[in-house]
């Protein structure tokens, strides 16, 4: 199945291109490659940041007002990974495990101080990046494994009230539903903390810790670490030392095991 996108090219992200106002993810930035235009054969470079969570696409040989088409094409790659994420039901363990083996990394002290201090600025992203997986993957298994919460999810999430059918397509939606809450699931923006909590409220009746607005600010240090190439908004370097680290990898492992424990005990 192709979906043909018209429109500008540049920072056109896949949240975007299907209407909705996410604007960034947890990345990981790949190197800039080639695309030939099949009409004037002319090569464009194009910049890709892609993560779990959705994509970005850019390129600074196009103008704001160039229109092209994106072919956004399904692929066996994304129905293997919603298959793993769907029959992950030990979701804390292995967020435990992704945990253990980023504490492993930032309490080595053979390498060079200059290695070091980029080695945390990629350690601090990675365990924002398990604070998200352990968001999605709790969810997104819960949801599918649990007619209950797939339902209370179809009935609150604010983006399906917009939404309208003829009676007659009742059977036809019907047999779309997972499908479309599975996409939905997995465009979510798993770092818009807020929004998460909200979803969580929803379905699992359970509130986020208190401490979210913590979680918030170290997300918009990894958000610059990624983004800005480790720079803050105002052309600032940020350094990450291994106090910070063990910090937020406290913060973070307290964090999601309160969600757990809440969560065990509205499932089990």
């Amino acid at each position: 199945m192709q979906r043909t996108y018209r429109g500008n090219f540049r920072k056109y992200s896949n949240s975007k291109l299907n209407g909705r106002k996410d604007t960034h993810s947890a990345t990981l930035e790949l190197d800039t490659t080639y695309i030939e235009c099949p009409n004037c054969h002319k090569e464009y470079s194009i910049n890709l940041s892609a993560s779990i969570c959705g994509g970005e696409l850019y390129s600074d040989d196009l103008d704001e007002s160039t229109e092209v088409e994106i072919e956004d094409c399904e692929n066996e790659y994304f129905e293997d990974y919603s298959e793993i994420v769907e029959s992950n039901s030990k979701y804390f363990d292995t967020f435990c495990n992704q945990m253990e083996s980023n504490k492993k990394l930032f309490e080595n002290d053979i390498l060079k101080p200059e290695l070091i201090e980029t080695l945390n600025k990629l350690l601090f992203v990675n365990l924002i990046t398990c604070l998200e997986t352990y968001l999605s993957d709790a969810i997104i298994n819960s949801i599918f494994n649990n007619e209950q919460y797939l339902k209370r999810f179809v009935e609150n999430f604010k983006d399906y009230h917009k939404l309208s059918f003829n009676l007659n397509d009742i059977y036809k939606e019907m047999d779309k539903l997972q499908k479309r809450v599975k996409d939905d699931l997995f465009e979510l923006m798993y770092h818009n903390l807020p929004k998460i909590s909200n979803i969580y409220k929803i379905i699992f009746d359970i509130d986020i810790p208190n401490n979210m607005g913590e979680i918030m600010q170290r997300i918009k240090i990894r958000h610059d670490l990624v983004h800005r190439n480790g720079k803050d908004k105002n052309n600032k370097e940020i350094n990450i030392s291994k106090p910070q680290l063990v910090e937020t990898y406290d913060l973070i492992y307290n964090f999601i095991k309160e969600i757990d424990n809440k969560l065990n005990e509205r499932i089990t």
